[in-house]
């Protein structure tokens, strides 16, 4: 099944770009009406492939440029640019136009609900009502196996991302810290980091 588009985690992925940083220079970009993406059904941005091509193109100019260009300066040349296709307010649905559909966390939640934990093993009981008792008992173990299997994964992705926040806190803390330490006539000369946090 092709995607047709993308959650800011998976955008984050493909464009190699921290989600935070993606989510403030799409904050930058509405701000200054230059571009806006599309919602889910969850009130979540999402990224189609034109978007991807937007925010890979601006990863790449921080990149390239550093401190040197600003988000403000970049999202300019953009909605200069002819070969990118840019949404303006009025032309972004507030009903997705995609069908609504179970995303990744919505499953999550689901597979972890007793009610349907013992809903599951209800159908396996029905389907394998009319085997053997043997063949059924494999299939149900089967089942359970890989029902525990998935439930393993999701909890380890869940902690993989808890402590990817966790290591990006302590970051933010570290240099919010450092800068505390600067003496005042140095403060007025460096980044506040504290102004990247709020996002």
């Amino acid at each position: 099944m092709e995607v047709e588009f993308v959650t800011l985690g998976n955008a984050s992925k493909i464009i190699d770009t921290p989600a935070p940083t993606l989510r403030g220079w799409a904050d930058k970009l509405e701000e200054l009406q230059v571009h806006y993406l599309e919602r889910n059904h969850r009130d979540e941005r999402i990224f189609y492939e034109s978007d991807i091509k937007i925010f890979r193109y601006m990863a790449e100019q921080k990149s390239k440029y550093n401190r040197k260009t600003t988000t403000t300066d970049i999202a300019y040349v953009i909605a200069e640019n002819d070969k990118f296709e840019l949404r303006q307010k009025g032309s972004v649905p507030a009903v997705p136009k995609h069908k609504a559909q179970l995303s990744e966390i919505d499953l999550e939640h689901l597979v972890q609900q007793r009610d349907f934990q013992e809903f599951i093993g209800g159908i396996i009981q029905r389907a394998t009502d009319g085997l053997s008792e043997e063949i059924s008992e494999k299939v149900s173990n089967n089942m359970r196996v890989e029902l525990n299997n998935k439930l393993d994964d999701i909890e380890e992705r869940r902690i993989k991302r808890m402590d990817q926040y966790l290591a990006e806190q302590r970051e933010t803390q570290k240099m919010i810290e450092e800068y505390l330490k600067l003496p005042a006539y140095k403060k007025i000369f460096s980044k506040n980091p504290m102004k990247n946090t709020k996002k």
